[in-house]
């Protein structure tokens, strides 16, 4: 009993490739549909991710304006919708910080640049501002504050031709306080004459900026010196009492006028935080002078040289020097007020001021001392020299006519000469000894010069 099978191995190969081709198809479309539900599922996020990255890329170049494309539904769009409120509250803080700086500043900045990167540097030169308002506060007087504002200009700034300007409170004058950056250099940039009429320089008059780099020859002032043409200039005022107190004048080529122009914006915050400081130096200095001066006269009064006995003392030491003492009388001064009356006294007084002013030299110190007399100091000059200009100064009064309502006044006057400290180490007691030798002038017949000597002292004491 044998059985025989016969399996066809063709039959049976054909349908197992078939089961196979079957179970592929399967997998495929299996992994197909997978594969479009993933693509689906993750394309938004891949795209909104794309989207972050450049949102991300324009915001660091300052840029907060772009918004992602919405996304329906899903972990894409809710990342969306917050990405988008993101960059909406940065471009609307950022857009408020930049307006309140460049409020602050006078300043639009131009929309081209980093806006984030532009704040941060004008946020930066406020702060600057401010720590350089702090240090002129604690300075002691204008001339620190300007040469504190000259170092800003030179060194922050990196400008080199440059002035600042003082008009003077009562006159119609103009001083260079600091050209190119040194201290009461002489006027290099401007046309002498605003010296003497402030009014000429348009920055003064107008209390506005003038502005050479955009409008050329505005103003017919600027006078650069020969070989240096075709410079341009900015002068910005600081404002005190309402008007233009001190300019400042930035002076530029064509090269680096752009700099210049840039620049302004940032140097103007200085000034705007000088101005205030700097006024209230100029009226404290400018009430200290009142408080030492004889309002009649002009003349510096008693007060002045108690404030500053130390400093003139500590002078001659210094460069080992003479000062000549000069005591000044008025001879019969009562006379003139019992026949001619108080204004006529004062009127002679004013006079005798005015003679010793045109005199004698600037540098010499002149004092009213109290009623008809006067004190001078005359600087470096020893006893002999001081007699010399006292006798210019006796002759000149005698020549002097005082015109009065019914008719004209002459008067003469009486001085008395001594040295510090070659008469006296002490310097109240070289004013004594000053003293002492007018009474003898008095006592020899009036207007003359007498040269202190130790014998006169001797015989005032006795």
């Amino acid at each position: 009993g044998a059985i025989t099978i016969g399996i066809s191995l063709a039959e049976t190969r054909n349908r197992a490739l078939a089961w196979v081709a079957v179970l592929v198809g399967i997998a495929g479309f299996f992994a197909v549909a997978a594969l479009y539900l993933l693509r689906r599922q993750y394309q938004p996020m891949a795209e909104v991710a794309l989207n972050v990255e450049d949102a991300v890329a324009r915001a660091a170049g300052g840029d907060f304006g772009m918004r992602l494309p919405a996304v329906r539904d899903g972990v894409a769009g809710h990342i969306s919708a917050g990405v988008n409120r993101l960059m909406k509250t940065l471009d609307d803080s950022v857009g408020t910080i930049n307006g309140k700086v460049e409020q602050l500043m006078e300043y639009d900045l131009p929309r081209s640049r980093n806006m984030l990167l532009s704040t941060l540097e004008m946020v930066e030169g406020l702060v600057d501002a401010g720590r350089f308002k702090q240090a002129i506060e604690e300075d002691e007087s204008k001339e620190e504050i300007y040469g504190r504002l000259s170092r800003i200009i030179r060194e922050r700034f990196d400008l080199d031709s440059f002035s600042i300007y003082e008009v003077a409170n009562s006159k119609n004058h103009i001083r260079a306080v600091v050209v190119d950056g040194l201290p009461e250099a002489e006027i290099r940039w401007c046309d002498q004459e605003i010296l003497v009429r402030a009014d000429a320089c348009r920055a003064r008059r107008t209390s506005h900026m003038v502005n050479a780099i955009d409008e050329p020859r505005i103003c017919s002032m600027f006078r650069p010196t020969t070989g240096e043409q075709g410079m341009a200039h900015v002068c910005m005022p600081m404002m005190q009492s309402g008007n233009a107190g001190c300019i400042v004048q930035l002076v530029t080529t064509a090269e680096t006028a752009p700099l210049v122009r840039m620049l302004v914006p940032f140097l103007r915050v200085y000034l705007r935080e000088t101005a205030p400081v700097l006024e209230a130096k100029r009226l404290m200095e400018s009430l200290r002078e009142s408080s030492l001066q004889d309002a009649m006269t002009g003349l510096y009064n008693r007060r002045f040289i108690e404030a500053y006995v130390e400093t003139l003392q500590s002078a001659v030491k210094r460069k080992d020097s003479h000062l000549a003492v000069l005591m000044l009388d008025v001879d019969h001064f009562k006379k003139v007020n019992d026949t001619h009356g108080h204004d006529a006294g004062d009127k002679v007084l004013v006079a005798v001021a005015g003679v010793l002013k045109q005199t004698l030299r600037k540098s010499d110190i002149l004092v009213r001392f109290g009623g008809e007399e006067f004190l001078a100091f005359l600087q470096d000059t020893a006893g002999d020299g001081g007699v010399v200009a006292a006798e210019k100064v006796r002759t000149a009064v005698e020549a002097l006519k005082i015109a009065l309502p019914n008719g004209t006044l002459q008067k003469t006057i009486s001085i008395g000469v001594a040295d510090f400290p070659e008469d006296s180490a002490d310097f109240w007691e070289a004013v004594k000894f000053a003293d002492t030798a007018l009474y003898a002038a008095k006592e020899r017949g009036r207007n003359r010069v007498v040269r202190f000597t130790s014998d006169l002292w001797k015989s005032d004491k006795a």
